[in-house]
């Protein structure tokens, strides 16, 4: 077995951002633990992570992930990436898969969710700056990706419509392993113990927020809760953009 660390969230002098060992030629194994992009959130990077992926000859690799989400366009190129594979591709979502992080585990042949793990979709979202027709094209840039999104969420899960799966992200809503699986998203659920190693995601309740437990969401959109103690869009995302000065997301 191969096994492949990408550790992101935050940097630590001489630890190494990705750390390989070559056990067997059976399988391999990647760590998405952490922010997703390396440029933007000092995160995941999506050139090793890729570099990683085509640098196995093993017939299976499994993606490990446990990550708050990141940089949509960072997720896109390790989706590629993933789907360039040219074995099979299992996706384990061991601690929590967020925003463009679920995109990794869409990506794969085979999605398995630890029973614990939640799982949380939403709109894109960016800061933008300038005049009317700027703000125009930034918001057609947005509704593109948000429509990019729900076909691929509803490719993993058919019976449900992209349509549907909009009104979804646009409630940013969390699925409980076992929503998960009777909406389609993932393939099964283990009760395993994550394996050791790799950073832990940032404190998710400072970014989204509908965070659990302010949000937990079941396989039908009419049920999901929300808190109504849950701050409010413009404070969530003045929080976000302060942990992003801080190099903190």
């Amino acid at each position: 077995m191969q096994n492949l660390v990408v550790e992101g969230l935050q940097r630590q002098p001489n630890k190494p951002q990705l750390r390989i060992d070559n056990l067997s030629a059976d399988s391999a194994t990647i760590y998405a633990y952490g922010p997703i992009g390396a440029d933007f959130y000092d995160g995941v990077s999506e050139l090793e992570f890729a570099k990683a992926v085509a640098g196995i000859s093993a017939p299976t690799l499994n993606i490990r992930i446990n990550s708050p989400g990141g940089d949509v366009f960072a997720a896109r190129a390790m989706t590629a990436a993933i789907r360039g594979f040219s074995g099979e591709v299992v996706a384990h979502i061991d601690g929590v898969a967020a925003s463009a992080a679920s995109w990794l585990a869409l990506a794969a042949d085979k999605v398995v969710m630890n029973s614990g793990a939640l799982m949380m979709i939403h709109q894109a979202s960016t800061f933008t700056y300038g005049n009317a027709n700027d703000l125009a094209n930034t918001m057609a840039v947005l509704n593109m990706m948000d429509d990019l999104m729900a076909a691929d969420y509803s490719a993993k899960a058919p019976a449900t419509a992209p349509a549907a799966f909009l009104e979804l992200m646009a409630a940013e809503t969390w699925f409980t392993a076992e929503a998960a699986l009777e909406l389609g998203l993932i393939d099964s659920i283990t009760e395993a113990r994550p394996p050791a190693g790799g950073s832990t995601p940032t404190n998710l309740a400072t970014v989204y927020a509908k965070a659990p437990v302010a949000a937990v969401a079941t396989a039908e959109p009419a049920q999901i809760t929300l808190d109504a103690g849950a701050e409010s869009a413009k404070a969530c995302r003045d929080r976000f953009a302060n942990y992003l000065k801080l190099g903190r997301v």
